[in-house]
């Protein structure tokens, strides 16, 4: 879907308040959740709003710095909650309910408390009853490298100091016992290369520690990982999906996970649009490949927001420009020389 050249305007009245003419803008964010341009605009923010089905400013900022711009975040001190508090504005980051009723925030690309933008992994956790947000993890910048490295520790080994990297659009789950799980996204690993990645990580609320639960570390000599389909309908501890990006994933009754395609790499080692289907048990930590070919279409072939020489998103950025890596940058060195190359025109995604 295009965004439109010339972005619908919100309508927002006063914080906490519920009126008829709120609404959030139509056309201009980009993957956006229910957190946009780091202001909070959900259906529901009290009880008469909810039956009335107004909607109700309720946090963050009205505005934006300025034209294609974005709001830094305001972090605060970390693991203590304060009316003050807010993420920077972002798109496409990861989303959970945990069992209380608290809204967690990972990552996403977007401001950090700088105003720089890139890809983040700072976890932030909203408390709907007193409607503070915390920082619980995570860097309150990007670095000098455009971008934090993750620190994955001992594989099945939770740890003060683990933390993902830097990602967008992953795929988020919560089990039983409220715990909230990660998969891959697009993003950096413990190297700090930019590209698609395959990790599976585990956040205990209870004890505000990540745990890296599966997949790589790194993204590979291919700037991804392959997936390991093993025998479709049989769990095995070998079994993983490929790296990818933009899944579908979803949680059945008996608490096993569910992912469905995305952009990324198939068994075969090839990147592309995919359609295979993964059952992932939290209880033994085994992935089930369950349906459809371990094999994609080339997105260079398929998908305009791709070039036909490299395996990078060109997309379009909040700043208006197309996200061209840097010269010198891993993602250049993965896309090879972008000068005088003949690259696809660019797309915008809208979710």
């Amino acid at each position: 879907m295009f965004l439109p050249s010339q972005p619908l305007h919100s309508s927002i009245s006063s914080l906490g308040c519920s009126q008829i003419s709120n609404r959030p803008a139509k056309g201009g964010r980009w993957a956006a959740l229910c957190l946009v341009l780091a202001a909070i605009a959900c259906i529901g923010g009290n009880p008469a709003a909810a039956q009335s089905g107004l909607w109700t400013w309720m946090g963050g900022s009205s505005t934006v710095p300025g034209s294609n711009e974005g709001q830094p975040g305001v972090y605060g001190t970390l693991g203590t909650p304060a009316a003050a508090n807010i993420p920077g504005g972002r798109g496409a980051a990861a989303v959970w309910t945990d069992h209380s009723g608290n809204t967690w925030l990972f990552g996403g690309y977007g401001f950090d408390a700088n105003g720089a933008v890139s890809y983040l992994n700072d976890l932030w956790e909203l408390t709907p009853s007193t409607n503070e947000w915390t920082w619980m993890s995570g860097s309150s910048t990007i670095g000098s490298s455009g971008g934090q490295p993750g620190v994955y520790g001992t594989l099945g080994t939770p740890a003060a100091g683990n933390v993902p990297g830097g990602r967008a659009v992953p795929s988020s789950w919560t089990d039983k016992s409220g715990n909230l799980w990660l998969f891959g996204g697009y993003g950096y690993d413990s190297a700090g290369a930019l590209s698609t990645l395959n990790d599976v990580w585990e956040f205990s609320p209870a004890s505000n520690e990540w745990t890296w639960m599966g997949g790589s570390s790194t993204i590979g000599s291919n700037y991804g990982q392959s997936g390991v389909y093993g025998t479709m309908g049989m769990p095995a501890a070998g079994n993983i999906p490929g790296s990818r990006y933009f899944s579908t994933g979803w949680t059945d009754s008996g608490g096993n996970f569910w992912l469905f395609g995305g952009y990324g790499f198939a068994g075969n080692g090839d990147f592309g649009y995919l359609n295979d289907l993964w059952e992932f048990s939290p209880t033994s930590n085994e992935w089930t490949w369950i349906a459809e070919a371990a094999r994609s279409l080339p997105m260079a072939a398929a998908h305009p927001a791709f070039t036909a020489r490299c395996r990078c998103p060109i997309l379009q950025t909040g700043r208006g420009a197309a996200a061209i890596p840097r010269a010198g940058s891993t993602a250049a060195k993965m896309c090879g020389s972008l000068e005088g190359a003949a690259l696809m025109p660019t797309m915008i995604l809208a979710i």
